[in-house]
């Protein structure tokens, strides 16, 4: 889990694919768009940071397969 004065975070090839299909569907400009569209939507609250919703993911996947 990245500290919270981390401002880049590496992603999966398959999770670049799903945010780069999510950018051309919505008619965004930007990765990070996309990802702050997802967040915008899953939490439907404030729009997230990049490393806000890699805490967020990590916390998912961390409770889906047990990781420590």
């Amino acid at each position: 889990m990245p500290p919270e004065e981390y401002t880049t975070v590496t992603i999966s090839d398959e999770t670049v694919e799903n945010l780069a299909a999510i950018m051309a569907n919505n008619e965004l400009d930007s990765i990070s768009e996309a990802a702050d569209h997802v967040a915008d939507v899953a939490c439907d609250s404030d729009t997230l940071s990049n490393a806000g919703l890699a805490r967020l993911s990590y916390r998912r996947l961390a409770d889906r397969y047990q990781l420590q």
